[in-house]
C-alpha cells in the first residue's frame, strides 16, 4: 500500500474532502492511504507528526491554491521536506490545481507535471459537471502514475539485477561487458518484467541514465 500525505492550506479544507472522495476505491481495495492534518490525535505533537508522514510518504499531493502558498508552514516545512525527499528519489510530488494561483512563480512547482491536464483549475470550471469530470480525470492520472516506481524502485530494482549479473567470486564490474552492454542488460530485463511502463511514464533514455549513473556510482564507491 502507497502511504501518501497531503499538503494544503487549512482555507481548503473542502478540496481535501474532495480529494478523499474520489479516491474511495483507491483507498478501498488497499492501494494507497491518504494521510492529512485531520488525522492527527488530540495530544499529538503535530510538527513532530506532519514531519514523520512526510518521510514516510510515498507520493505527496500538493493542494494547490494561493491560500497554500500564502501559509508559511506549509512553504517552509512541509513542502521544503517534500522536494528534499523528491530529490533524492525517496518519493513523488503531484500538485493538483483547485484554484488559480501563481505557481508559474516557484521554481519546482512550476518544473512538474500539474494535474488537471493543462493545469486547468477545477474549481474555476463553470459547473458541478465540468469540476465532476476534471476530479475524474485527476482520479485516472493518479491510478496510472502509481504503477511507475520512484526513482528509488529502480535503484531497488538495479540491486536485485547486481546479484544476478554478479560471480560469486568476484567484483560485480570485473565482467567481460563494456557498461554500454551491461546496460543493454540491464534495460532488457527492467522492460519484460515492467511491460504496462510507457514511453509518457518511463522512457528508455531515462532508463538508460539511472542505470548508468546508478553503475557509475557503485564502481566509484567500490574505488574509493
Amino acid at each position: 500500500m502507497l502511504k501518501c500525505f497531503v499538503s494544503y492550506s487549512q482555507h481548503n479544507l473542502d478540496c481535501v474532502k474532495d480529494l478523499n472522495k474520489w479516491l474511495t476505491l483507491l483507498k478501498q481495495d488497499g492501494t494507497l492511504s491518504l494521510w492529512d492534518d485531520r488525522d492527527l490525535v488530540p495530544g499529538e505533537n503535530w510538527d513532530k507528526s506532519i514531519r514523520s508522514k512526510i518521510k514516510k510518504a510515498d507520493i505527496i499531493f500538493l493542494m494547490l491554491t494561493q491560500e497554500f502558498f500564502n501559509t508559511l508552514y506549509v512553504m517552509q516545512d512541509e513542502l521544503s521536506a517534500a522536494i528534499k525527499r523528491e530529490k533524492l528519489g525517496q518519493c513523488r510530488i503531484i500538485p493538483i490545481i483547485l484554484y488559480p494561483c501563481t505557481y508559474q512563480e516557484h521554481k519546482f512547482i512550476s518544473s512538474l507535471s500539474i494535474i488537471p491536464r493543462k493545469a486547468k483549475p477545477i474549481y474555476s470550471l463553470e459547473t458541478k459537471a465540468k469540476q465532476d469530470e476534471a476530479w475524474n480525470e485527476v482520479f485516472g492520472i493518479i491510478k496510472s502514475v502509481i504503477k511507475i516506481p520512484i526513482q528509488n524502485d529502480i535503484n531497488i530494482f538495479l540491486d536485485k539485477e547486481q546479484e544476478t549479473l554478479s560471480k560469486p567470486d568476484m567484483p560485480f564490474y570485473d565482467t567481460k561487458f563494456s557498461l554500454d552492454d551491461l546496460v543493454k542488460v540491464i534495460k532488457d530485463s527492467f522492460w519484460k518484467k515492467n511491460p504496462n511502463f510507457t514511453k509518457n511514464s518511463l522512457d528508455d533514455y531515462e532508463l538508460e541514465s539511472m542505470t548508468k549513473l546508478y553503475w557509475k556510482k557503485k564502481l566509484q564507491k567500490y574505488l574509493s
